[in-house]
């Protein structure tokens, strides 16, 4: 895919909107079922703010047994308080559909 294509592909499948939406939905859940763990890594909850920092074609070749899993990642920066505390990731299919996400604390 080249990068008029990708472009594309990130504008037609709403891959920033549907990652910063995907990502509240993570952090509601966050909060819910680990409220010691979400206090401990948000403080109170309040001044979260958020950053794109990339959207990536990705061919992972960790699994699968040889042959590479291919998908598109975005990634976006989250702060507490003005203070980086974690990246959420969000995995697509090359069909752009949802695939998997992470929430990952420095």
């Amino acid at each position: 895919m080249d990068n008029t294509a990708f472009k594309d592909f990130i504008k037609l499948h709403r891959i920033i909107d549907r990652t910063y939406k995907h990502f509240w939905i993570c952090f509601g859940n966050f909060k819910k079922e680990n409220p010691e763990d979400f206090h401990e890594a948000f403080e109170s909850g309040e001044k979260i703010s958020l950053k794109l920092a990339r959207v990536s074609l990705v061919m992972n070749y960790r699994f699968g047994g040889g042959e590479p899993i291919e998908h598109v990642q975005s990634t976006i920066d989250v702060y507490s308080e003005d203070i980086p505390v974690a990246e959420y990731h969000f995995l697509f299919t090359l069909d752009g559909l949802d695939m998997d996400d992470a929430l990952s604390f420095f």
